[in-house]
């Protein structure tokens, strides 16, 4: 009766599926050709779904069939997504810069080499709590309701709960889905005493949250107004401020005495939240936040190795994964602090970095400041390499712990990061930045199904891993998504992703990515005003213009970084871009970059202002 059954509803979900293709209209094309072609980015965000409440549908039709074969219908799926890891630190058979990066991470280029890596990843926007958002949403950033991080004043700077996460519908597919580390999905509100503040509601099943960084011991008593646990709070005398405990990592620094008596004297601290908080007035009496003083630091943090945030962190990945349910699939985002500034290294760490003080990659276009110096550039990447180093450990311990479970063989394993950092380019540091330092990352995804050792390197967005996921478990993404799944290509990399324009923005400036074809792909990067980490050479051209705008034109493919922008003369394309251009003007195809942006628009609850990318105010005033 059992198989009868099964034929009977195998039988109903295909007849209902083949009547769907036979009404489903084709997706439009986001190709320009015209001006005709107006505005692709509004178009992604309401035809990208279009037939969802079909394929919806489609989706409870299979959850029966999800219950009779847990953990073997739908692969396990551990996302490791590390905060600002830019994309050129991983491999050189991947990323095309920085081959001679003298960096040990076997376990990532394992990954690597056994599935398929996307070589220009851009995040839908260079900043946390935003770049996080859309993703979760699947939403892109105009639309994600995070504007800026803790600039929501509707929902307290947090997520907007409105909106339906890919997590939610990995619940409804049969998920158990955890997270730990910093999500900063609260990011104003932060995670609660017991990190579970909206924990459930954003669609996670078990947890170990925390605040990152300067947040931890710093900020607001997160969650205590909305029923989380109380705070506790500790004085500094040095800052004379009142630091609170009010994340879980902060609990745990408060419960462990300071045992080294040097240490314990030089800070003035009993417990490592003491220590933490001493050692940030350290930093900040050195510099500003984001300053050589917090990038190229001459001294170690005075952590024992279990102390350091990451470890913490890797612990309640391995505690997740040990007591996941062993006949469900399950679904883990290992969201780590690292290489997020401070460059603060422990000493085992330092110690781990002898004999390669040097050899790192000199930044581009660093001219002015102390960040510039070939000392500082070197310190800062080394510590930069070192976070990313013991990242590489700890994922190794993840992998292990999958394997003792029996589940290595049937576990997707995917890494991505929110943004990347400038690390002195453009004589900048951290990220909010248009530029590619800061605005695309490592991308790759192994295990069954996924093909082994191929390279994609057409243009996409880390936005469609949420459709991805969703669909690698069975689904479809909700309406209102605006994520496109890469499944296909990750099946098959011969495959083209089918998203053709690819969207990236915060506060006042956006860009969009435009794949043309194996060797041309156009970035225009639009600003109101002067772009951040703009030249003065850039100013000048925009003041020259009066356009209060500022324009940059790039072809990413085999290109390092934004040198070597796309030439014009007298408003037609250099060689070799005279080849591409038959037909169009340089002006033209800026109008048409330029026209797939999204138009202005004032988001006081998201906490942005965009009036848009007028560009005929740029080529109108030669």
């Amino acid at each position: 009766l059992f198989f009868v059954f099964l034929f009977y509803y195998m039988f109903f979900v295909v007849l209902i599926f083949f009547f769907f293709l036979m009404i489903r209209r084709p997706p439009r094309s986001t190709l320009s050709s015209s001006s005709a072609a107006s505005d692709v980015y509004k178009r992604q965000v309401s035809t990208q779904s279009t037939g969802n409440g079909m394929m919806a549908f489609m989706s409870r039709l299979l959850v029966p069939l999800v219950l009779l074969c847990p953990g073997t219908c739908q692969p396990n799926i551990l996302l490791f997504f590390p905060d600002e890891l830019r994309y050129d630190w991983l491999s050189s058979d991947v990323y095309y810069t920085n081959h001679d990066l003298p960096l040990a991470v076997p376990n990532l280029q394992a990954l690597l080499r056994q599935g398929v890596s996307f070589s220009r990843a851009f995040v839908p926007s260079p900043v946390c709590a935003p770049s996080r958002a859309c993703l979760a949403a699947g939403r892109e950033y105009d639309w994600a309701g995070q504007g800026e991080n803790a600039a929501s004043s509707e929902f307290d700077g947090d997520f907007d709960l409105r909106q339906p996460t890919y997590m939610q519908q990995l619940q409804r597919l049969g998920y158990w889905t955890m997270v730990t580390g910093r999500d900063d999905l609260t990011k104003r509100t932060g995670p609660g005493l017991d990190g579970g503040y909206h924990t459930s509601e954003l669609g996670f099943n078990a947890s170990f949250r925390c605040a990152g960084s300067v947040d931890v011991t710093g900020g607001e008593c997160g969650g205590f107004d909305h029923g989380a646990a109380p705070c506790r709070g500790n004085w500094s005398k040095e800052s004379q401020r009142f630091h609170l405990v009010h994340d879980p990592y902060g609990a745990y620094l408060a419960s462990q005495p300071v045992s080294n008596v040097s240490v314990r004297e030089r800070y003035n601290a009993s417990n490592y939240f003491e220590l933490a908080v001493a050692r940030y007035d350290e930093l900040y009496s050195r510099g500003e936040y984001d300053s050589a003083a917090w990038y190229a630091i001459p001294d170690t943090l005075p952590f024992e190795q279990d102390h350091y945030q990451d470890d913490w962190i890797g612990r309640q990945a391995v505690r997740l994964l040990e007591e996941a349910p062993s006949r469900r699939p399950w679904f883990l985002e290992v969201s780590h602090q690292a290489p997020h500034p401070p460059m603060d290294i422990t000493p085992a760490m330092e110690a781990g970095m002898a004999g390669r003080a040097t050899g790192w990659p000199a930044a581009y276009d660093c001219v002015d400041g102390p960040l510039c110096s070939d000392s500082a550039v070197q310190r800062m990447r080394r510590n930069y390499a070192s976070k990313i180093e013991r990242l590489d450990a700890l994922l190794g311990n993840y992998l292990d712990v999958i394997a003792a479970r029996g589940e290595l063989n049937t576990t997707v394993i995917c890494v991505a990061s929110d943004h990347g950092d400038m690390l002195a380019d453009r004589n900048g540091t951290a990220k909010s930045k248009p530029w590619n330092s800061a605005a695309m990352v490592p991308f790759s995804c192994s295990g069954p199904g996924i093909a082994r050792g191929e390279v994609v390197h057409s243009p996409v967005a880390t936005l469609d891993l949420a459709a991805t996921l969703v669909e690698l478990a069975g689904g479809t993404p909700v309406a209102g998504m605006n994520s496109s799944s890469l499944l296909k290509t990750l099946h098959d990399p011969t495959v083209v992703p089918t998203r053709r324009a690819v969207f990236s923005g915060l506060g006042d400036f956006r860009s969009v990515v435009l794949n043309v074809n194996a060797s041309v792909a156009f970035r225009l990067v639009c600003c109101n005003g002067a772009c951040p980490g703009g030249s003065s050479e850039d100013r000048r051209e925009m003041v020259r213009r009066g356009s209060g705008i500022e324009v940059h034109l790039f072809n990413i493919m085999g290109r390092e970084y934004e040198r070597g922008s796309v030439g014009r003369v007298a408003g037609r394309f250099e060689p070799p871009w005279a080849d591409f251009a038959v037909g169009h003007t340089y002006d033209t195809v800026l109008r048409e970059l330029a026209a797939l942006l999204p138009g202005a628009r004032q988001d006081p609850n998201a906490g942005f202002s965009w009036r848009g990318c007028n560009i005929s105010d740029w080529v109108d005033r030669e």
